[in-house]
């Protein structure tokens, strides 16, 4: 689901026809996948994942609202496009 809100491939994957048309993605687990992987290659995947960390693992956070303010914050989140986000905060 969280691959289809902004209607782009996610490395050549419709995130709309896996939600909507009954495709799916199975037998990838990434926890057991890395523990199979040389401490060569884990080292590598961590600095490959570092170099792309304000990049492809970036979110876009349009604003934050107080928990109060919680239907605020969700009046606007219908209106944002592009996979934007609202982060919701305790007062402190």
């Amino acid at each position: 689901m969280y691959g289809s809100l902004d209607n782009k491939d996610i490395e050549g994957i419709n995130g709309v026809q896996v939600r909507w048309a009954n495709k799916r993605l199975e037998g990838f687990g990434l926890y057991s996948w890395f523990g199979q992987l040389s401490k060569a290659e884990k080292e590598q995947a961590k600095l490959f994942v570092a170099s792309k960390a304000n990049t492809i693992f970036k979110t876009k956070i349009e604003t934050s609202f107080a928990f109060e303010a919680s239907q605020a914050a969700l009046t606007l989140l219908g209106t944002l496009k592009g996979g934007k986000k609202i982060l919701l905060k305790p007062t402190l």
